[in-house]
């Protein structure tokens, strides 16, 4: 599909993932206290994703 289209990821969009890691039982940690991991394809994509 990229091929297609000739979108470059980091230069017309950007790819990022934040998996899941709230323990709903877990009473300690609050969710809004839960440390988040975020991964970006590229550094633009990666300091994009920390922001939102």
């Amino acid at each position: 599909m990229l091929e297609a289209t000739g979108l470059q990821v980091g230069v017309d969009f950007c790819v990022a993932f934040a998996p899941e890691r709230i323990d709903p039982a877990n009473k300690v940690w609050h969710v809004r206290a839960v440390p988040k991991v975020v991964g970006g394809e590229t550094p633009l994509c990666n300091e994009l994703a920390t922001k939102v």
